[in-house]
């Protein structure tokens, strides 16, 4: 989807800093009571490690990745944080950053509520420096279970540029069902 005529789409400005994708990739991965670890390794001489630590209804967990093939270079590092009370209020938030030029970074923040078979949550997230201009986005979301092995969902999210001529917001309404058999 592109802001406007600014030519730029939300792929271009956006990202979780989430690592380097799953393709071609072989993985390792073992668990020691509440810790986990992950180690993978693939095409383009790329590496990417990451552990997990959850107690309760806490989690944090942290990434590291390169790919040494890509050029430009693509190395980062991100960690997310996420609890849920016993009431089903719960809290994500993560940072990452990357070191392409410009030194990239994202913040996310979601709040939701989960009560029964329904949960509502409601996100910000902001990317600054990955391409020509600061992009952030905003949310709220549904999710409900109908029946065992059925959920409909519904969301709403804006998608903004910051720093770019003749940006427009980008607003999508989605909806659908999730079927499981």
């Amino acid at each position: 989807m592109e802001f406007g005529s600014s030519g730029v789409v939300v792929g271009d400005v956006r990202s979780n800093f989430d690592g380097l994708g799953r393709s071609d990739n072989l993985r390792y991965d073992a668990a020691f009571d509440k810790f986990r670890v992950a180690f993978s390794a693939g095409n383009g001489d790329k590496i990417e490690a990451g552990a997990l630590y959850e107690i309760d209804n806490f989690k944090i967990g942290v990434g590291l990745w390169d790919e040494k093939d890509s050029g430009a270079g693509n190395a980062g590092s991100a960690i997310s944080a996420s609890w849920m009370s016993a009431s089903g209020f719960n809290v994500t938030a993560s940072m990452g950053r990357d070191d392409r030029a410009g030194d990239p970074q994202n913040a996310y923040l979601k709040l939701g509520y989960k009560r029964g078979d329904h949960a509502f949550g409601i996100d910000w997230g902001e990317t600054t420096d990955l391409g020509p201009g600061d992009a952030s986005s905003f949310s709220v979301a549904w999710v409900g279970l109908m029946m065992q092995g059925v959920e409909l969902y519904a969301t709403y999210r804006v998608e903004s540029l910051d720093k770019v001529a003749n940006a427009e917001d980008i607003s999508a309404l989605a909806g659908g069902a999730r079927i499981k058999f």
